[in-house]
């Protein structure tokens, strides 16, 4: 297994049961050094509620990823 393989299952752990949120690589000396997970919670208000929007959406990744 190379040096790069070994990270996979790390990689695939941190993205699972993610619905909105980022998986960060940060990269030391051209090797992987660390992962982060960023998970977010989006909660409908009120307004959508009373307007008989329940169904949840995926929303544009893009626009998504502020920190």
């Amino acid at each position: 297994m190379s040096e790069e393989e070994k990270w996979i299952p790390y990689i695939r752990q941190a993205c699972q049961g993610l619905d909105y949120g980022t998986v960060t690589l940060v990269i030391h000396n051209g090797q992987i050094a660390q992962i982060e997970r960023l998970e977010k919670f989006r909660f409908q208000s009120m307004k959508e509620e009373k307007g008989g929007l329940l169904k949840r959406d995926k929303l544009n990744t893009r626009a998504d990823q502020t920190h």
